[in-house]
Formats: C-alpha cells, sequence, structure tokens
C-alpha cells in the first residue's frame, strides 16, 4: 500500500491540503512543502493514516452532527473476499467508515453497508489520486485511518492509539 501519513488538519492544510498529495510521489512531495514551512513529516512504510476528513477546503462536509474522531476510509472494487476482514479490524478504533467503490461487480456494497459503512458508489477511471480524494473527502473525522480493502489494522492497543490521537489532536482551534 503505501506510508503513512499522521498529520494535524491544521498542518496539511497548511500544504496546501490534498493537492499537496499530488504528482508521482506525493510523500515526498508532502515532507518537501513541510520541511520548507519548518515542520517536520514522520513516515512509517507498510500502512496508510491520513488526516484529511472532516470540513475542509476540497470539499463539502459530508455530514451533519458531532464530527467523528476517526474515519476509516478506503477504495474498493470486487473485494468481497477481502473486505469483511478488513472492516471487522477496523470497528472499535474507526467512529465511522467511508468505502469509495469504483464499480464493484460483486457484492462489495452490499458487504461494507452491512457493516455500517457509508458508501459512495463511483467510477474506475484509472486515477487513483482522483477516488482517493473523492473517498478522503467523504470522511467527516478528525483522523482519517487510510486503508486498503485486502489490509487489516493490526493494533492490539487501540485505546491508547486513541489517546495518543486525542492528545496531539488541536481541539482548540477554531
Amino acid at each position: 500500500s503505501g506510508p503513512s501519513l499522521a498529520l494535524r488538519r491544521a498542518t496539511l492544510e497548511a500544504l496546501g491540503g490534498l493537492g499537496a498529495l499530488r504528482g508521482p510521489d506525493p510523500v515526498t512531495g508532502l515532507a518537501r512543502a513541510a520541511a520548507a514551512e519548518g515542520r517536520t513529516l514522520v513516515v512509517a512504510e507498510g500502512s496508510y493514516l491520513h488526516h484529511g476528513g472532516g470540513p475542509a477546503p476540497w470539499g463539502p462536509d459530508p455530514g451533519t452532527g458531532p464530527r467523528p474522531f476517526v474515519s476509516a476510509c478506503l477504495i474498493t472494487r470486487d473485494e468481497e473476499r477481502n473486505l469483511a476482514r478488513c472492516l471487522a479490524s477496523v470497528e472499535g478504533f474507526a467512529d465511522e467508515i467511508v468505502v469509495h467503490d469504483t464499480g464493484s461487480r460483486d457484492r462489495t456494497v452490499k458487504i461494507a453497508r452491512a457493516h455500517g459503512a457509508t458508501v459512495a458508489e463511483g467510477r474506475w477511471d484509472g486515477d487513483f489520486a482522483r477516488a482517493r480524494n473523492e473517498a478522503l473527502a467523504r470522511c467527516r473525522g478528525e483522523w482519517v485511518l487510510w486503508i486498503a480493502a485486502d489490509d487489516a489494522l493490526a493494533c492490539p492497543d487501540r485505546a491508547a492509539v486513541r489517546r495518543w490521537l486525542a492528545a496531539v489532536s488541536p481541539h482548540d482551534e477554531g
């Protein structure tokens, strides 16, 4: 899949929002933008964690009511073999699950809805960045866990991770 990015919303927005994640090597571009701003970007290979959900300049707020703390977000297409395992792995960690389906012909959408996911049905046009950004724009969480449908979250102490995220979250920013 790719590296993990754990960013405060304000940091991502200061670096250009989701636009900073474009290009052939979006992580390098984001790291350069962070360095130019005197910020540090820590990259952990092997998983994906984005902070891009909730009200943001790249799209309208997808919902009303209280903002979830952690959103799980993924793109799918014909993932019925993997999806239930993936979604079960984020239950108890994510407060909302957003699935952007790009034209599944199998039971993927049904499985996602059975797990309580918000499903956006789209299309695949070969542009991963566009699909990723559409999926992220639907997330309302303060933190967004980006996960591939064929991966599973392996986090033995989810409560500790959520406490850490709460400790570093900018609760007082307006």
